[in-house]
């Protein structure tokens, strides 16, 4: 394989804050927010029917003590219960995992095509992300480099009323 020199003064290099981005956009903030009370709502439906089950757990409980028979019938039935509501948690799990991934991707796609689009405008060769996981990936730049504020303009501008997709189970 061989070297590709670029001449001195040629190759323009930026950068974006990706984890600036996503504490600073709007739209990121509004996926995490929409998530967030996805989640809740999830929760919250589960949260009735998991406090039935755990009192009628405690009866079956104190049956067993009177008549281990009865008990074990009702226990039985409550167990397709439990295995029901289980299976429920799981499909709103998948459900939301699959809303998590289509939004972060939606968003990741219009971040790569508006740095993109800032580093044509700009003729920049190079654009490096300058912190990963809130750790620096790049020690020092000067700022006349950093993209991270026109990045976050230009997304909170195209991405004003991000939605939830509407994802079958």
């Amino acid at each position: 394989m061989q070297n590709i020199l670029i001449p001195s003064g040629t190759l323009r290099i930026a950068v974006v804050d990706g984890d600036r981005l996503k504490k600073e956009s709007k739209s990121f903030r509004a996926v995490h927010d929409i998530l967030i009370t996805q989640q809740s709502k999830a929760h919250e439906e589960i949260l009735p029917i998991e406090s039935i089950l755990l009192k009628e757990q405690e009866e079956i409980r104190l049956e067993a003590k009177k008549n281990p028979e009865s008990a074990k019938k009702r226990n039985d039935a409550f167990e397709v219960r439990v295995a029901e509501l289980e299976q429920k948690m799981q499909k709103k799990r998948a459900l939301l995992e699959k809303q998590r991934d289509f939004l972060s991707d939606t968003i990741q796609g219009m971040v790569f095509s508006i740095i993109n689009k800032i580093s044509a405008k700009k003729n920049i060769s190079i654009v490096i992300n300058k912190t990963i996981d809130e750790k620096r990936s790049v020690f020092f730049v000067e700022e006349r480099m950093d993209l991270t504020n026109e990045v976050i303009a230009e997304l909170d501008s195209h991405l004003k009323n991000i939605k939830l997709p509407d994802i079958k189970e």
